[in-house]
């Protein structure tokens, strides 16, 4: 089901299953019954925008990204920081603690380590990733928007 600006959050949670990951990033409590529109606008969330990406990541089909190039750069990277900032502080440790209690009970399982160690791996890659992209392009992108604006 595709969302609309009108949907309530409950409506939205029950029919979209990407919806609960992309409204945590924005810290929007899923208990609230209100709109999107209005939970949005309390929160000072582009609706439109957050629409564009709950619809996109629970369509696997839904492959254009054209809808997405009429958001302003400070948009985009504000979802993306806070993509980042979910997965470091979220995802990650969730599942290494899934590891860990996976290891902790199945008396040094070598493919267990191998997944750990492979983990281990993709975690640290991952976080200087996330850092390069966050010190160097996120930085470059808002100073070049910047000053597009104020010329």
């Amino acid at each position: 089901m595709l969302v609309k600006h009108s949907y309530k959050l409950k409506e939205i949670l029950e029919s979209n299953k990407m919806a609960n990951a992309v409204l945590l990033r924005y810290d929007i409590n899923r208990k609230n019954n209100h709109t999107l529109s209005t939970i949005c606008g309390e929160k000072e969330i582009d609706t439109s925008f957050l629409i564009d990406v709950i619809n996109h990541l629970d369509d696997q089909s839904h492959t254009e990204l054209e809808s997405f190039y009429a958001y302003e750069i400070p948009t985009l990277i504000d979802y993306l920081e806070r993509s980042h900032k979910f997965y470091r502080n979220t995802i990650l440790p969730k599942i290494g603690l899934n590891l860990d209690i996976l290891l902790s009970g199945s008396n040094s399982n070598a493919h267990l380590l191998v997944c750990a160690n492979m983990f281990k791996k993709f975690n640290d890659s991952l976080i200087n990733h996330l850092y390069f992209e966050e010190k160097n392009l996120f930085t470059y992108y808002k100073y070049i928007y910047n000053a597009y604006c104020h010329n």
